[in-house]
């Protein structure tokens, strides 16, 4: 028994279901759909066959843009983030070797600056030691790199 009524409730459920609807637009320019005509009102009779319903692929609107533009924006956008990237980093670099640089013309500068006996090494490995008139040259030569070295701007 319990597979009969079974059986008739698969059947029913797999029948057609065909309804009658109505479509109306209000006075306000509102479009309605309802089961019932409205009252007093002119309105157009839709058939509906079943439940199933078939769906086709809306056409692409003059604005809708395509996968593959979507793809070539995005890699464009991805690329100018990695170009942007990149200066960022390689304007880091600059301005860490342009750092060191200062400092190292700093400490030449501090060398000559400071006084005393400052000496070279020759050709041969032996020791030269400067003239006063050597020291002052190196010193201005030095202070020269350092302030090329160390400006700002």
């Amino acid at each position: 028994m319990k597979r009969l009524i079974y059986a008739a409730i698969a059947i029913t459920m797999a029948m057609p279901v065909a309804a009658q609807l109505y479509k109306w637009t209000d006075k306000d320019g509102k479009t309605h759909y309802s089961d019932t005509p409205p009252p007093g009102q002119e309105s157009k009779s839709l058939s509906v066959g079943s439940g199933a319903t078939t769906t086709t692929p809306a056409p692409a609107s003059a604005g809708a843009k395509t996968a593959v533009e979507r793809d070539k924006e995005a890699e464009a956008a991805r690329k100018a983030r990695s170009d942007s990237a990149k200066k960022a980093d390689d304007a880091a670099k600059d301005a860490e070797g342009r750092a060191e640089a200062c400092s190292r013309a700093k400490a030449a500068y501090a060398t000559y600056a400071d006084g005393g006996r400052i000496h070279k090494y020759n050709d041969k490995g032996e020791r030269d030691y400067l003239s006063d008139e050597e020291i002052e040259k190196e010193r201005a030569r030095s202070q020269r790199e350092m302030n090329e070295a160390c400006k700002t701007s």
